[in-house]
């Protein structure tokens, strides 16, 4: 286990968001917005670590208010580019506060410089993107598609707005044929060509959960509250995880596929045999309150991000 102190500026920054690259070599850590004053300002960098801890680059974007606490971000083209929206505070008219479209930029990895910038949609809350380069971005009444040039304007993915009401995260298949959005009360999927191929409802919950998909077979796990259900898609069947008291933070299945790993904001951290839901091991690794956790793709390393600004990083094996 190693920990390190990502955001250590005061007040610090909470780790509102973590991604690691597809060879799980590389983590990026999203600050989330902080009081300055009387407004709450991200004044912090999105950062690149390796998975010891070293910081291997930084991405500086002009402070600005921010209607959630956090920016979406993620890794793109193989881990080459970076991926950045947000939406600024909206202004407020005589009508109520107005929708501002969110600001959206890729950059490159190696050299931190600015590729594109664009507007997509407003309060997009999480992004991803497909094997053919375009993107992924989800706002609370659709899930939106957009060219990683941003020269288009964003297109909505066709079934909407039922299809996942107040969706909120995003994931991606690791073959890159499927994707899914998840919200407080429904997670659809779809193909990679924007057809719906399920959805299904569960209880409402306050907490924007996680999702992730199976490394071969057709289940997403789907985190709400504090269980998670891992739902296949095809038959409709569903087995339910529950262990976990506050609410959890993130989700992801071993390389086999057989065991799942999930870490909830009071730092403990369940690992669950994927066939039975079945406890294998807990763990309180002592991080404090959580506010972001992510799996590597290989399912054998996690990384927790703390309301101190520190980050963690686990060895699951």
């Amino acid at each position: 286990m190693i920990t390190w102190n990502a955001y250590p500026a005061e007040p610090p920054a909470r780790v509102a968001k973590l991604a690691f690259d597809r060879s799980g070599e590389l983590l990026l850590s999203v600050p989330a917005a902080k009081l300055i004053g009387n407004r709450m300002i991200v004044a912090d960098p999105i950062r690149l670590w390796s998975r010891i801890g070293r910081m291997v680059n930084e991405f500086h974007a002009v402070r600005f208010q921010v209607r959630d606490t956090s920016v979406a971000s993620m890794f793109h083209a193989g881990g080459d580019r970076l991926v950045t929206a947000h939406t600024d505070q909206p202004t407020r008219d005589v009508d109520g506060y107005t929708d501002v479209p969110c600001q959206v930029s890729v950059w490159d990895l190696n050299s931190g410089q600015l590729l594109a910038s664009g507007t997509g949609p407003s309060q997009v809350s999480d992004v991803a993107g497909l094997p053919d380069g375009r993107l992924l971005l989800v706002s609370p009444d659709a899930v939106w598609r957009m060219d990683a040039s941003l020269a288009e304007p964003a297109v909505k993915v066709p079934g909407r707005p039922r299809a996942a009401p107040k969706a909120t995260r995003l994931a991606v298949s690791p073959d890159g044929q499927r994707f899914a959005a998840v919200g407080r009360s429904r997670a659809t999927v779809w193909s990679a060509e924007g057809a719906a191929l399920a959805s299904r409802d569960h209880p409402k919950s306050p907490q924007n959960g996680p999702a992730a998909f199976h490394p071969d077979a057709p289940i997403l796990a789907v985190g709400h509250g504090t269980v998670v259900d891992l739902w296949n898609f095809r038959t409709g069947e569903e087995i339910t995880l529950v262990g976990h008291r506050r609410p959890i933070w993130a989700v992801g299945f071993g390389p086999d596929g057989r065991t799942v790993y999930t870490a909830a904001s009071d730092g403990v951290v369940i690992v669950w045999d994927a066939g039975s839901g079945g406890v294998r091991l807990k763990y309180d690794f002592d991080t404090g309150k959580l506010y972001s956790a992510v799996v590597a793709p290989d399912g054998l390393t996690l990384a927790l991000g703390g309301e101190d600004g520190r980050i963690t990083v686990v060895d699951l094996e």
